[in-house]
């Protein structure tokens, strides 16, 4: 079996296809997809129940080393909606079921585990791709756990690990080294995206490393401390870093909600 589509490069092939259709679920013996030459996905489970009205899709799932930009048009074409495009390489075995409400909204639930190599992501609304290196993931269920994580975007190169809660509405831990942090440059990144469903509810919080970062005319050095994120509002408690030849030691909140940030310091 070929599928074709607009959005499609090739068409997805399908090795073969076996079905048990009942009224109330629809249930695929294991199969193999392609799409052209390059990327094998094995399917060893696959069902959609309640077909009629709220969708379930369960799909146990595997590649090794299969090209991103096809596994996202894969994933895609299952129902998956991922507001992604990317390039790079993949290696992935989870248990993914999906839930649709009748909509364009659906719950996502993924088990397993998987590997990104020399990746290139760009979320709805990024300005420039994340170019992530290396990083080794673990889902389990609605969250996923991100180590050996080695990425730049832009100007800003990031290694550590980060905890991923709730991928509707993502909830960030994380505890990062970054070389530098161009504040001008990392708002035009992400101007578009912050405006999307997904970062109206972004929230993030954690622990981070900066060797330097620049606001304007200004330059800070060796910024340390613990960063908390939401609802356009940045605080970072305790937070230390180096300002020529001097030092701060206290706190900062950074209000972004208005078109000029407002910015509030407690320390010494």
């Amino acid at each position: 079996l070929n599928f074709k589509s607009a959005g499609l490069p090739q068409a997805i092939s399908v090795s073969e296809l076996k079905l048990d259709c009942k009224p109330n679920i629809i249930t695929a013996a294991p199969f193999k997809t392609t799409l052209g030459s390059r990327t094998a996905v094995d399917i060893s489970a696959l069902s959609i129940s309640d077909y009629a009205n709220q969708p379930r899709a369960h799909v146990e799932v595997s590649t090794d080393n299969g090209q991103i930009d096809d596994l996202l048009r894969i994933a895609e074409s299952f129902g998956i909606k991922t507001n992604l495009t990317g390039s790079g390489i993949a290696s992935l075995k989870a248990v993914i079921d999906t839930k649709s409400d009748g909509t364009t909204n659906s719950d996502v639930s993924i088990s397993g585990q998987g590997r990104l190599q020399q990746a290139k992501l760009s979320p709805q609304g990024f300005a420039k791709p994340l170019e992530i290196n290396q990083a080794d993931i673990k889902f389990t269920g609605n969250s996923a756990r991100v180590d050996n994580f080695n990425a730049q975007l832009g100007q800003s190169a990031a290694s550590g690990w980060l905890d991923v809660r709730n991928f509707s509405r993502p909830d960030v831990g994380f505890d990062l080294k970054i070389n530098q942090v161009n504040v001008i440059e990392l708002q035009q990144i992400v101007a578009g995206y912050k405006s999307t469903e997904t970062a109206s509810g972004l929230s993030a919080s954690g622990k981070v490393w900066i060797g330097k970062v620049v606001v304007d005319n200004l330059s800070f050095t060796d910024v340390q401390g613990t960063l908390a994120y939401k609802d356009d509002i940045l605080k970072l408690d305790p937070i230390g870093l180096n300002l020529y030849g001097g030092g701060y030691q206290g706190a900062a909140t950074i209000d972004q909600k208005q078109k000029e940030p407002a910015v509030a310091l407690n320390g010494r």
